[in-house]
């Protein structure tokens, strides 16, 4: 069987190609802070911490709540009906309401994970290390790269300019909660995309100056650190 040399040479350099593309990112929005980093023995720095949990409500967040009051509702129904109707309708409101009233704040206690708990920056500038906490206390992490966050405008209906918007006050701390959509995010293991994550107001910016700019997209030029 012949082969076409030009067809063999062109597919192994598109190969090549697109393996060079898959680990090689070529990008022009690097920053390089005023100051000297200051890494520590992880080689990590700490950008933005917030106690997530102590900030949001947990059990008397409206509405839902009000989903979770139906439940004993259901259940005195079910015991006295005081309106005398039909058992069948009596049951269909029980089960519904056992089944479906707990999710909503289940899902909301879940959003709570996207309240980042501790933000930082991994040496050589291109990635950071996030650290989320449940209602429950635990604690995990997950990696992102810089170059995927997409700031998200104050009324968080579109994105936003990145090197226009401007969520940081003169004292170097958040003027409201900031949100910044992920391309790729890994929550337990699994890969996540066009996630939403949540910097709350009530946080502490620890390094102003570098956390605007991998908010806004930048990688950290590191090469000046002790």
């Amino acid at each position: 069987q012949m082969h076409n040399l030009h067809e063999i040479n062109w597919t192994t350099n598109l190969e090549l190609q697109q393996r060079t593309a898959k680990y090689l990112e070529r990008t022009d929005r690097v920053y390089l802070p005023s100051k000297t980093i200051e890494f520590d023995r992880n080689g990590e720095l700490l950008l933005f911490s917030c106690e997530n949990i102590k900030n949001s409500q947990i059990y008397f967040k409206y509405p839902y709540c009000m989903y979770v009051g139906f439940i004993p509702i259901a259940w005195y129904r079910e015991g006295i009906n005081p309106c005398m109707w039909k058992w069948q309708v009596i049951c269909s409101i029980f089960y519904l309401t056992n089944s479906v009233a707990w999710m909503p704040h289940v899902l909301y206690w879940k959003m709570l994970d996207r309240k980042i708990y501790k933000f930082y920056l991994l040496r050589g500038g291109k990635y950071v290390k996030i650290y989320n906490m449940n209602p429950s206390g635990d604690q995990w992490f997950s990696w992102a790269t810089i170059n995927e966050f997409h700031v998200l405008t104050e009324d968080y209906e579109d994105f936003a300019n990145k090197d226009e918007v401007e969520f940081l006050n003169k004292e170097g701390q958040l003027k409201y909660e900031v949100q910044v959509q992920l391309e790729n995010y890994v929550d337990h293991h699994v890969t996540v995309q066009d996630e939403i994550i949540y910097f709350m107001k009530e946080g502490k910016v620890h390094q102003p100056e570098i956390f605007e700019m991998v908010s806004r997209g930048y990688n950290i030029d590191t090469s000046n650190f002790v």
